[in-house]
């Protein structure tokens, strides 16, 4: 069956949609052009990941919000459950969350590289890309096995196609099985080999004394872009675990949408932590401004 959407719910999951998808993807694109135009950058395991956890976020901003937004700002219309912008909108969401869980580990295990490895680091550059290849491998794998789900367990009468489009879940059947049981051990492999990286730099000592200022910043960033990315999804995983342990109503349907909100609203915020906390970063997009004022 379908649900309405409260006309206060709309009110507010339209804006905020519109400013991630404005905001965030100008700010990903000025960090992954930074990147891309660098001199040296291309040669750093850290600069690496960062651009792979920009491209996550820009597919979250880029991509997948404007197909939530089509659908939220016109809900009667079901406007994305025609074949092919459901499974679009499934792929990339499961691609770009997905994505980020295997780059948080990688951030760390770096960090960790330079205050206690810093001679023999264990992530190499060549590593580095290994890695990265293989997560990418994973997580498109993933994200296919889902939209496979989605087209095999189709019920019109409990569980529309739309809400599969949207990541609803409003029963227990091998869709919702399979989203949160991968979510949830991707989620639980890439807290805990960050947090015993992470736990190793502290039982070093005090960051500032061990690494210069610049990588200090970006440990601490590490850090915080990891947390901010888990404490904005958590919202709508509680949603998603009420609505399939709980009863579904109306109201949690109604509480997925507004949920959504902090979770792409970190891909939006990302990439002004690398900028506000990275020196580099920093200066590409001060950069930007005067180069557009000078235009001006």
């Amino acid at each position: 069956m379908y649900y309405e959407q409260y006309p206060v719910v709309t009110w507010f999951v339209v804006p905020s949609y519109l400013f991630v998808i404005v905001v965030g993807t100008f700010g990903n694109l000025v960090v992954l052009h930074a990147y891309v135009t660098g001199e040296r950058v291309w040669e750093r395991p850290y600069n690496l990941i960062l651009s792979h956890g920009v491209v996550a976020d820009l597919i979250i901003c880029a991509f997948f919000t404007p197909l939530l937004l089509l659908y939220r700002s016109n809900a009667p219309a079901h406007v994305i459950e025609s074949t092919p912008l459901c499974e679009m909108a499934v792929f990339s969401s499961m691609l770009a969350v997905s994505l980020q869980y295997v780059i948080f580990p990688l951030f760390a295990v770096n960090r960790r590289d330079l205050v206690l490895n810093h001679t023999t680091c264990f992530l190499t550059q060549s590593k580095c890309k290994k890695m990265l290849t293989a997560g990418w491998l994973m997580c498109v794998a993933a994200s296919a096995i889902q939209v496979v789900l989605l087209r095999n367990e189709i019920d019109t009468e409990t569980t529309p196609k739309l809400y599969r489009c949207i990541l609803v879940n409003t029963k227990w059947d091998a869709y919702s099985v399979f989203f949160l049981g991968y979510s949830t051990l991707l989620y639980g492999a890439s807290i805990l080999t960050a947090y015993r990286c992470y736990k190793d730099i502290l039982n070093a000592g005090s960051l500032d004394p061990v690494l210069p200022i610049d990588d200090t910043r970006r440990t601490k960033m590490c850090m915080i872009v990891a947390v901010v990315y888990t404490v904005f999804w958590t919202p709508f995983l509680l949603v998603q675990l009420t609505g399939l342990f709980g009863e579904y109503s109306e109201l949690i349907f109604n509480l997925h949408a507004v949920s959504s909100v902090p979770g792409v609203l970190a891909s939006a915020v990302n990439p002004y932590l690398y900028s506000y906390m990275d020196h580099y970063y920093k200066k590409k997009f001060i950069n930007i401004f005067k180069f557009t004022a000078n235009e001006e």
